[in-house]
């Protein structure tokens, strides 16, 4: 596993969003919280590095190869070879275009922090193209988050971070270039509405520009100098921030609006025991529409908040601490045989089995098939409209601007039941402390 620095240029939008998230993310440095799909994208990484040391312009000839690095191992497969193939590309073409006396370089160190009068701030670019006056910064992006080009402090940092080893002071007319640039590959920006279908998505810089962004980044890492520098949650900085799970400002954002059923710091505990109580023996049915709104505005972020924690309690429970009636136990992943397929065969055959006992040939999917590049935009169209057909499963609720085909509403009388409570009100009774301000 790999660390970071506390402020490397991958944090460098936290800390300038969130001038908090320092102080917060320093009890997990050295610790690896990262998520499956960033583990996913480490592997491309990996194998967009070999490929530049071995010079292999192709990632499809290592094809079925086993790798590991510092997330596991893994095996290549034709989507993780396309996808590198992008950046290999990009990085061989652009060098072609910008001229003959281009280097390009693959997994550069750099530290911005020569520039920025800080320390520890090292960081790694994925790719480097320099030289005829010329330097540009290249980001691979693995994911389908959408990552804009435009104003990007880690990509900025990079730049700065490799400028630092030809120009140790802001002087740029010391540098020996005239033109910066940064970019970013992002294959699976081909389906993702918000990047317009753009792979590769690249902007240039005027020294002005970088001049400035040093001034305005020293100013927002001191401010996060501060013993009580101030926590700003929002969706671009807490997504990656590794003390997500524990931060009570997010998580009092995640409550915001919802009124029911809330407990408020206020509380004495025996109120939040009167709150457990109710939500025990709680009828749904009996809550009013902007009850079960509140519930709904807070549902996304809340459960995100709650499976953050529940992986921080995790990693604290392997790390000794104990937990009141909970205990660690090991899972495993599903069954998977312990020898190369043809030797299984083999041995499956040698036990009276026949091939229709062993072999499965299935179909594959309408999501596998209309993936194929072998097949053009209109042959696509076509096939989904003549042999596709998606079943209809029933109805979900889900906000208005996510859009989607419109359901039919209307249900014969007497579907629900009753929606009065006890009482006859039109609503539960709450404690005072519970119940929804009034609009």
């Amino acid at each position: 596993m790999t660390t970071h620095a506390i402020d490397s240029p991958s944090s460098l939008a936290r800390r300038k969003l969130c001038p908090g998230s320092r102080r917060m993310e320093i009890p997990f440095v050295g610790e690896d919280t990262g998520s499956e799909a960033s583990r996913d994208g480490t592997h491309t990484h990996t194998l967009i590095e070999i490929c530049h040391g071995r010079a292999i312009d192709d990632a499809r000839q290592l094809l079925g190869a086993r790798m590991e690095d510092h997330d596991g191992e893994f095996v290549v497969d034709e989507e993780r070879a396309d996808r590198a193939n992008h950046m290999i590309h990009y990085m061989r073409d652009r060098a072609v275009e910008l001229g003959p006396q281009i280097a390009v370089r693959a997994e550069v160190k750099c530290d911005p922090g020569k520039w920025l009068r800080r320390d520890n701030m090292a960081g790694t670019s994925d790719g480097v193209l320099v030289g005829n006056n010329v330097l540009e910064i290249v980001d691979y992006k693995d994911g389908w988050q959408y990552v804009p080009v435009e104003d990007n402090d880690q990509t900025i940092g990079y730049l700065m971070g490799v400028l630092a080893d030809y120009v140790p002071t802001l002087d740029f007319e010391q540098a020996p270039f005239s033109r910066y640039f940064t970019t970013i590959v992002q294959p699976k920006n081909v389906e993702n509405p918000d990047s317009n279908g753009q792979i590769v998505n690249r902007v240039e810089y005027t020294v002005e520009e970088l001049t400035q962004w040093v001034r305005d980044t020293r100013l927002r890492l001191q401010e996060a100098d501060e013993p009580d520098a101030k926590l700003i949650p929002g969706d671009k900085q807490c997504m990656f921030c590794d003390a997500r799970g524990v931060c009570l400002e997010r998580a009092k954002v995640a409550l915001k609006g919802v009124t029911f059923p809330v407990v408020g710091e206020e509380a004495t505990i025996d109120q939040r025991l009167e709150v457990t109580e109710k939500l025990a023996d709680l009828r749904i049915e009996t809550l009013s529409v902007p009850q079960i709104e509140s519930f709904l505005d807070g549902e996304a972020v809340m459960l995100k908040v709650l499976k953050d924690v529940r992986a921080h309690a995790t990693r604290m429970a392997q790390q000794g601490v104990k937990f009141k009636d909970r205990i660690l136990v090991n899972t495993y992943g599903n069954r998977a045989w312990s020898l190369p397929d043809e030797e299984v065969a083999k041995k499956l055959k040698n036990r009276k089995l026949k091939e229709a006992d062993i072999f499965d040939k299935k179909l594959k999917s309408p999501t596998q098939i209309l993936k194929s590049k072998k097949l053009e935009a209109k042959q696509k169209t076509r096939l989904e409209k003549e042999l596709v057909t998606k079943p209809h499963t029933g109805v979900k609720l889900v906000l208005a601007s996510e859009g989607g085909e419109a359901a039919e509403v209307g249900v014969p009388d007497g579907m629900f039941p009753n929606t009065k409570s006890p009482q006859g009100d039109s609503q539960p009774q709450l404690p005072a402390f519970m119940t929804p301000p009034a609009n």
